[in-house]
Formats: C-alpha cells, structure tokens, sequence
C-alpha cells in the first residue's frame, strides 16, 4: 500500500531574490535564475553576464515572467564562472535587482548516474528549467521520464496536454501487467494512466490540481518491465544513496518550474531524516510522530539544528522514487511543502523494510 503524510512548520521570513540553477553543470548547461518579481525582458542586455576568469563568455539571454535563461552560444571550458546580476534589471513594475552574483562550476566529467529499480541508472542531462530523465543500459535508452513539453521522447502526446488527449488517443489504461503467471495490479489508474504501445509502457501522470493537464510522463521498454522480477528491486546501500539524490533532483525540478528557488542539499538534515525511515521500516510504522513520541521538530532538534522553519513529507511503498514523487505532487499537503517559497534545504533519507519496500523521509527547513 502507498502512502503519504505531510506536515510544516514555519515563521515566515524574507526570500532571497535570484536563486541559480546548480553548481556543478555540464559544458552545455543552460542556466536559468529565478527572481521575485516578473522580468522586463528589455532591461537584460548589458545587465547579465557570465564570466570566465574575469572575461564575458558569449551567451544568449531570454526571459520569461520572473525565471532567466543564460545559455551558451559555445560550450563552456572546464573550470570556475561567476554569472553577474546587476541592479539594471528591472521588474515589469520598474523594481531593481539587488546586484547578484553566483559561483558555479563547469566540468567535462561524464553525467551523474542515479541506479534505478529496473536494469539501467537513470541520467539527468537537462536543466531544471527543462528537466528529463534517460534511463541507460551502457549507451542504450531504454527509459525516460520528463516534466517537459520540449523532451517527447517520440510519443504522441506530451506534457501539459490534458487527460482527455491520453484517453482520445488510448482510450482506457491498462489495469494490471502480467509476467509469466504473475499479474502485476496497477494502482491510481485514473491519475497514473498506463499504456503498452510500441514495445514500451508509457505512463502519463495526471495533475489533478492543474486542471487534469499530464505533469510528466514516464516509460520504460517492455522487455526491461518483463525481465524486472518481482514488485521492488533488492535494495543496496548504492541504491537507498541514489533513491535519496535522485528524488532531491526532482524536487528541485518542481520547484523551479514553478518559478521557485531550488533548494540546497543539507548534509545533517538528510541523516536526521534517514534515521526516521530506518526506525519507521525497522519497526512496521509510518507516521510522523515516532514510537517515542518524537515529532519531526523534535527529532531535528535532537539532530543538532534549530531552525525557523520546517517541515516533513513521508511516503511509504511506491515502487521507484519517481512514482513517489509524483505521489506526494499529487497530494495537495505534501504538494505545499515542496512548494513552500520559504525553504531554503532539503534532506532526504530512504530505507527500506524486510520485504524490499521504500520508506522515504523528506526533512524542509528554513536555518
């Protein structure tokens, strides 16, 4: 069984006003920066720039209400940047930018690989802006996952088209997938649309909160759903590690999409929040409140942090950390608190019980 619990706690406080994308991006990477307030396009040129080694490097500027795309117009060298905000910039309403400028850091090395619960790891090559997953068996694709209507991966439908599209194209979604002599139950088919077409089954989840629009889309080739034996994968230190790190990715991806900041990984945090599964899947629970009586600011006050805010989402028994996440988007308490403005870090933690089950802990906080 699936489940999900939210829960915050807050004061509120001041937001910064430009957050960046990440720090350590690809040669490629498009930057995107995220301010207050929706962005005069024509107060850009001259007031963005990136530089290397104190030298602009040439790059293309966009924007589109209160988000920035800097992308470069060849790739970037390995080595360290900073990227300028200056106080010329302007909202719609004519309100300056506090000056800005952020560190980031490009690097040659190969794209990070996240192991996921079939076998192939999962690679993020896009932005956050424009985020999508590969899933990749040596070099061949045989997954894919994205939240964004530029990355088709070759369907016919893509995201934020509506539930009528998948349902005037499909018709109805399967209900169950059958391996050998095992029937494998769908659940949720009403907001997690399931098809088997042309060798893969594709998966169109369903917004219920955003007008029944299709939020993302997940598939995975026949033969690699076929040869997966039993409901979860064995679980392994890598694994949990991966689970932890990918799910932090889409977080992120959510929330600057949705014209927030994304949030920094914070190291304490994510082991206050491991130890909360690891005691929840040890000892056959799934509450907030743990078998001493601890709630989550309790146990992240025991943990050695004492911040202005936080807040705690829980899931227990998706199959992958994708379908997690999607699970707690769906849910309207669990929704907020990823898209709680205010947060500034997340720290993730996942175990998992004796019959291979996840338990995820996701710890927000405002220091």
């Amino acid at each position: 069984m699936k489940k999900l619990l939210p829960l915050l706690f807050f004061f509120v406080l001041a937001l910064p006003v430009v957050a960046a994308d990440r720090e350590d991006v690809a040669p490629t990477h498009v930057f995107t920066a995220i301010l207050s307030d929706d962005i005069d396009v024509n107060t850009l040129t001259g007031n963005v720039q990136i530089l290397r080694d104190g030298q602009p490097w040439q790059v293309k500027l966009s924007a589109k209400q209160k988000t920035i795309t800097i992308k470069p117009l060849t790739p970037y060298a390995p080595g360290a940047y900073e990227a300028v905000f200056s106080e010329g910039i302007k909202s719609t309403s004519g309100r300056a930018l506090v000056a800005t400028r952020y560190t980031f850091t490009v690097t040659d090395k190969p794209l990070t690989t996240y192991e996921s619960d079939y076998d192939f790891v999962w690679q993020a090559p896009g932005s956050y802006q424009d985020f999508y997953l590969t899933g990749k068996r040596g070099s061949e694709l045989v997954a894919g996952y994205t939240m964004t209507p530029s990355q088709t991966f070759d369907l016919p439908l893509t995201v934020n088209m509506t539930k009528s599209d998948v349902l005037a194209n499909y018709g109805e979604p399967i209900t169950e997938i059958v391996k050998g002599n095992v029937r494998y139950q769908l659940n949720d088919t009403d907001r997690v649309m399931t098809y088997l077409t042309e060798g893969r089954y594709v998966s169109y989840i369903i917004d219920v909160h955003e007008g029944d629009r299709i939020r993302a889309i997940l598939w995975v080739r026949e033969d690699i759903e076929q040869a997966k034996d039993g409901f979860y994968r064995t679980p392994t230190d890598v694994y949990a590690k991966d689970t932890s790190a990918l799910m932090f990715e889409l977080v992120n991806a959510a929330r600057v999409q949705e014209g927030l900041q994304p949030l920094l990984w914070h190291d304490q945090l994510a082991q206050i929040a491991l130890l909360h599964s690891v005691d929840m899947a040890q000892h056959n629970y799934f509450s907030h409140t743990n078998l001493n009586g601890e709630a989550p600011h309790d146990r992240i006050k025991r943990g050695g942090l004492a911040p202005h805010m936080s807040g705690e989402n829980i899931s227990y028994g998706y199959t992958n950390i994708i379908l997690s996440h999607e699970g707690l988007m769906d849910s309207k308490g669990h929704r907020d608190n990823i898209l709680t403005p205010d947060f500034t870090h997340l720290g993730i933690g996942t175990a998992f019980n004796q019959q291979q089950a996840p338990y995820v802990t996701q710890n927000f906080i405002r220091p």
